[in-house]
């Protein structure tokens, strides 16, 4: 009876029901559901929950491009145009990632299956666990992050304020429909607003650096894998003797071959998971494409109402967006630097092993297949993660930092012509 009153009784029985058969990517479904993405109702209820959203998403979208037709020339319309068009901007690249994410849905399943197989081993089975169970927490920490800014912004959307009145087109909507009319239509603007874009807004980027982070852990397994092959090769060479480094002109033959059962099954992982990565290439080309132009434009303008606007609940609203929306072009860079970083220690370690490959004149032909082999693998590494934005640069870390000047030329454009 006491363990039902431990809260970790609890945590563990919803992550069961939550994530069932240790799927990695059970828990950001939820995300592709609160922004009407993909679901399959099962039942009424879940039918009619599922209409609700779509038809919030279709009127909150058109009632966007209402108000900011509707602009009243007064002294606040540039700074309620440029708040609107970026509403507007932001909503139409949240549908661009809905078809995005549909588009390349078969990608997706298929390296999510892959992902959560488990097929590759270093041979250290508590290293693939532990590195395993750290992506897993991770993809749950990126769940509770984009559901945490959602809720807390739809917490502060509800709360009165003039601005919001202002920016959401209350005064508009008002002068045309009458003060009742107005904050009802509003009211649907304002209902599970921040829920369903923010979810759709951030879904095909959950989605694809989330697969991106499975892959390279499997990646990294395979590194450890090559780390390791040569302490197990001695290990299976002299099970009950010394692993010295030295190895006997009689022993070569034999560790020649164990060595080629080991490295066999990690260059068989290593090509699925060069596989699965060369599916991702052109989706993840596009949809960066998207997300750093759009960013260029919107976070420049974010700041621009921000300092017009000054302290209030809607310039908080505005400042958390800013931050994410940098935050999510570092997370792809990050993501792609740190997949890259792998792929440059599996390409130092078959190096190693080549130069640790003993040779023998009667092992000649099996001594230059492994060397090429390791040498294929060696320069393979560095040309295999390739990732670019819509083909114009590649993408990396230095691409943030540009982003960041960029946006600062804007911010400083902005307020010059204000």
């Amino acid at each position: 009876m006491d363990r039902f009153l431990k809260p970790n009784y609890w945590i563990n029985a919803a992550r069961k029901k939550l994530v069932p058969d240790n799927d990695y990517f059970k828990l950001l479904d939820i995300i592709g559901i609160f922004g009407g993405i993909i679901f399959n109702p099962t039942n009424q209820i879940e039918r009619i929950l599922w209409r609700l959203n779509r038809f919030l998403i279709v009127y909150q979208y058109c009632y966007t491009i209402f108000i900011l037709l509707a602009t009243t020339k007064d002294e606040n319309f540039l700074m309620v145009f440029i708040i609107r068009t970026i509403m507007l901007m932001t909503f139409t690249r949240c549908l661009i990632s809905n078809v995005q994410w549909r588009y390349h849905i078969a990608a997706i399943t298929e390296t999510r299956s892959f992902i959560n197989g488990r097929r590759s081993h270093s041979g250290d089975q508590a290293f693939d666990d532990r590195i395993r169970s750290s992506f897993q927490k991770s993809s749950h920490i990126v769940f509770l992050a984009v559901l945490a800014m959602s809720i807390g912004d739809q917490i502060v959307l509800f709360l009165p304020n003039s601005y919001q009145d202002l920016v959401l087109g209350y005064y508009d909507l008002t002068i045309l429909f009458g003060s009742n009319t107005a904050r009802l239509l509003q009211s649907g603007m304002t209902f599970m607003h921040t829920i369903i874009w923010i979810s759709m807004y951030f879904s095909c980027t959950v989605a694809f650096t989330t697969l991106l982070t499975g892959l390279r852990t499997e990646l990294e397994i395979i590194a450890h894998g090559f780390e390791e092959i040569h302490s197990r090769v001695m290990a299976d060479l002299r099970p009950k003797e010394s692993h010295s480094a030295v190895i006997a002109p009689e022993e070569i033959s034999q560790f020649l071959k164990y060595f080629k059962n080991h490295l066999q099954p990690l260059v068989n992982h290593q090509m699925e998971v060069t596989r699965a990565f060369q599916n991702l290439q052109q989706p993840i080309s596009n949809i960066f494409f998207v997300v750093y132009y759009n960013d260029v434009i919107v976070i420049g303008s974010l700041m621009f109402s921000i300092v017009t606007i000054g302290m209030s609940p809607l310039s908080w609203i505005f400042s958390s967006a800013s931050l994410a929306f940098l935050m999510e072009c570092y997370w792809w860079c990050s993501v792609v630097d740190s997949f890259n970083d792998v792929y440059e220690n599996i390409a130092l370690h078959s190096f190693e092993l080549c130069a640790k490959l003993p040779f023998d004149e009667s092992c000649r032909k099996d001594y230059i297949k492994l060397r090429s082999s390791l040498r294929i693998i060696h320069q393979q590494a560095f040309s295999e993660t390739v990732l670019s934005c819509g083909g114009v640069f590649r993408i990396n870390t230095g691409v943030f930092v540009e982003l960041v000047n960029f946006t600062y030329s804007m911010l400083t454009f902005l307020l010059n012509m204000q």
